[in-house]
Order: C-alpha cells, then sequence, then structure tokens
C-alpha cells in the first residue's frame, strides 16, 4: 500500500467521527420529538417553542445535544475535506482511486448546506429523512474507504460472486427499510401502532401509504405547536417499516447463512448477531415503552448492519476502486 499513515489516520478518524456523529443525531433527534420528556407521549409531535418547553425537561439537555451535534458535525467536514485533499495529492504516487472521498465530499457538503438553509427541519418529512439517512451514507463510505485501505478482502471465502451478489441485494433491502425507518419518524408515526405483530388488526399497510408520499411540502401544526398527523397515513407507514423489517430479516438471514458455508464466519456471525439484537430492539419499542437508549441504539444498529454487509461486498471484489463492484 502506498498511502501514507497519515492517510490512513485521517481516513480512520473520519470514520470514528462519522459513528459519533450518528449517535449524537439520533439523540438530537429523539430530543426532537419529545422521547425522554416529562410528559411523553403527550409532547410528541411538538415543535418550536412548545417543543423546547417540553424538551427542556428531558433527561438530556438539548442545548448541549444541539452544541454537540454542532462541534461534532464542523469537526467531520474539515476531516472530510482533508481526507479528500490528500487523496487528490497522492493519487499519482499511490493510483488511490477518488472515488469514495469525492463522494464523502459531495454529500457531506450537502447535508450542511440541509443544516443551514432549513434550520430545524422538523416540519419537513424530506429533509428530516435525508438528514437521518445521510449520516448512515458518510459512515458506510469511509468504511468502504478504510477497507480499500486494508486491503481486507478474499480471506477465507469461497464462491465470491454469489456471496457479492447476494450481498447487494441485502443492501438495497436494507437501505429500503432504513428510509421507511426514517420516513415513520420524519411523519411522527411511531406511536400509530401499539400492538405487534398486527396494528390494531391491521397487517399489511394499506391505500393511505401512497398519500404519505407527498413528502416535498410541509406538515401543518395546530394552534398548540402540535403536528397534524392523519392517523390512517401514519399506520400504513408504521405497517411498511414493519414489512419492510421482515423481508430484510429474511434476506440479511439468508447471506448470513450463505456467507457462514462459504468460510466468512466472524463476519456472519457478527451480523447475525446485530441483525437478532436489532429486531429485538424494534419489538421491544412497540409492545414496551419507547426509550432513548432503545431508540437510539436501533438507530446505530443499522449503521452497523450496513458496513456488515459492506465488508462482505468488499470481499468479494477483485479491484480497489468503488466501480470494480
Amino acid at each position: 500500500m502506498a498511502e501514507s499513515r497519515t492517510y490512513r489516520f485521517l481516513a480512520l478518524l473520519t470514520l470514528a467521527t462519522c459513528l459519533a456523529l450518528i449517535i449524537i443525531s439520533s439523540l438530537m433527534h429523539i430530543g426532537n420529538v419529545g422521547i425522554g420528556s416529562a410528559d411523553w407521549p403527550a409532547s410528541y409531535g411538538l415543535i418550536g417553542e412548545h417543543q423546547t418547553a417540553s424538551a427542556s425537561s428531558a433527561i438530556l439537555p438539548p442545548s448541549f445535544i444541539d452544541r454537540a451535534h454542532r462541534a461534532v458535525a464542523s469537526f467531520l467536514q474539515l476531516l472530510i475535506i482533508a481526507v479528500f485533499i490528500m487523496a487528490l495529492r497522492q493519487r499519482r504516487s499511490s493510483g488511490m482511486s477518488l472515488s469514495v472521498p469525492s463522494l464523502g465530499l459531495g454529500l457531506s457538503l450537502f447535508l450542511a448546506f440541509l443544516g443551514v438553509w432549513f434550520g430545524s427541519p422538523l416540519r419537513y418529512p424530506a429533509v428530516v429523512i435525508l438528514n437521518l439517512t445521510g449520516g448512515i451514507g458518510l459512515l458506510a463510505l469511509y468504511w468502504w474507504l478504510a477497507l480499500d485501505i486494508y486491503s481486507i478482502r478474499k480471506v477465507g471465502i469461497r464462491q465470491t460472486t454469489g456471496i457479492r451478489n447476494l450481498a447487494v441485494a441485502a443492501l438495497l433491502v436494507l437501505i429500503a427499510e432504513i428510509l421507511l425507518g426514517a420516513w415513520t419518524d420524519a411523519y411522527y408515526a411511531a406511536l400509530a401502532c401499539t400492538t405487534f405483530p398486527d396494528c390494531h388488526g391491521q397487517w399489511l399497510p394499506g391505500s393511505n401509504l401512497w398519500t404519505g408520499l407527498s413528502m416535498l411540502g410541509t406538515l401543518n401544526v395546530d394552534a398548540y405547536g402540535k403536528v397534524i398527523i392523519d392517523q390512517a397515513v401514519a399506520a400504513d407507514i408504521h405497517m411498511a417499516h414493519r414489512v419492510g423489517a421482515l423481508v430484510a430479516f429474511i434476506v440479511i438471514f439468508w447471506l448470513v447463512i450463505k456467507a457462514w458455508v462459504a468460510g466468512a464466519r466472524l463476519t456472519s456471525a457478527s451480523l447475525l448477531l446485530l441483525l437478532l439484537i436489532q429486531t429485538a430492539l424494534g419489538i421491544a419499542t412497540v409492545i414496551g415503552a419507547i426509550s432513548i437508549m432503545l431508540v437510539a441504539c436501533h438507530s446505530v444498529l443499522s449503521a452497523l448492519l450496513i458496513v456488515s454487509i459492506l465488508t462482505l461486498i468488499h470481499r468479494g471484489c477483485s479491484g480497489r476502486q468503488l466501480a470494480d463492484c
């Protein structure tokens, strides 16, 4: 490997900072929707001044979380710029690809633009979804870069093409499920279904789901500052997330079996453990009381599932560039 030690260190530091930002962003979103406040669940859906007053009684001070988020996001932006500059300078000497550094820089600037332009995006579901998933996207990119730098590929894996194709399918299904989860959060639909496995007698999302696709506008609020939600739409969105979780579980579990047989024992075991814990957390948030710890861990585990599947994909790739896969 021709990459400098400084470049490797910056790549790993960027990766760790991405994970830290996901955790802090999750805690900030949890505070914004009122989880942990004294008047939960009455505070769910309160925004603006009303939400601020409600969140002031939360376990985690919103002002502290907001400041931490800004500091970590700013530090991450500097790291991403540094990684891109170093990759650009070393491109000729090492032959490294600029794909990941370029994508990471573009995505980070886009997320920064959203933060500056929209500020508090609680009434903009599309912006909330982009914010919630953008951090996971950055983590995935710099995890791939770390794998590329340290050349973790093809170790003890047979039938790499079949594993890679199944892993890509699992990755796409998981991304769709994460988007459904972000949609559930953005539309304040987490409390629309409090029974499991059905939703008050409903087993599948209905036709109201398409109404919820109109995400480019803003959510309306009442005189008390609470978001006005169509509960039928919210229930359908919630059930779409559950159905997506079931599909993702089946596909990822099949990937675990195939990867285990192919020789990727450690990665497949880790992936299975993450999948089981994530599933248990998802069920716990429905049948039990929603807590800060449950929701935060649920978000972080989604990111860890992504990087685990990316590891399997990367180990089946034959070239160093992202386009080779």
